[in-house]
């Protein structure tokens, strides 16, 4: 019997600048703003026999990362935050409702962003968040459980 709702495992990084302002990253998909982040995939054996395994936490985050600043990312680079997110969420690209298991990350950084093809990035002052928009909903849902 399948699951009666999908489990997700998401990565999701508050990158924030001296300034306090947010990162935020525009997903075509969703067609609206919303904190860098991606589900963890598996990875493929290096070999035929080998099994696939899953990408862990922190490796998913510094490729989110990696999309907004055009360069590779240490994981050491983004610091794991001990915030816990409720994990039901209707999709905003499909709603569907999931189940989803948020590792958050956070990074303060002085580099401006240099996203890769197909991906774009802008500062935002948190306090604009409540007048903008397009605005993903688990921005929303993600900024209320947390503080920055």
């Amino acid at each position: 019997m399948s699951e009666p709702y999908p489990a997700v495992a998401v990565s999701v990084v508050l990158i924030t600048n001296p300034a306090g302002e947010l990162l935020l990253s525009y997903n075509p998909r969703w067609a609206s703003f919303g904190l860098p982040m991606s589900s963890q995939h598996d990875i493929p054996g290096r070999v035929p026999a080998e099994p696939m395994t899953r990408e862990s936490a922190d490796t998913a985050a510094a490729r989110a990362v990696a999309e907004l600043f055009g360069r590779p990312i240490s994981t050491s680079s983004i610091t794991p935050t001990n915030e816990t997110l409720a994990p039901w969420l209707q999709s905003g690209r499909d709603g569907v409702w999931k189940r989803y298991t948020y590792s958050l990350f956070r990074m303060t950084t002085n580099d401006q962003p240099n996203p890769l093809p197909g991906h774009h990035a802008v500062w935002v002052k948190p306090k604009d968040l409540e007048t903008l928009v397009p605005i993903a909903s688990s921005l929303v849902v993600i900024l209320e459980s947390v503080s920055l």
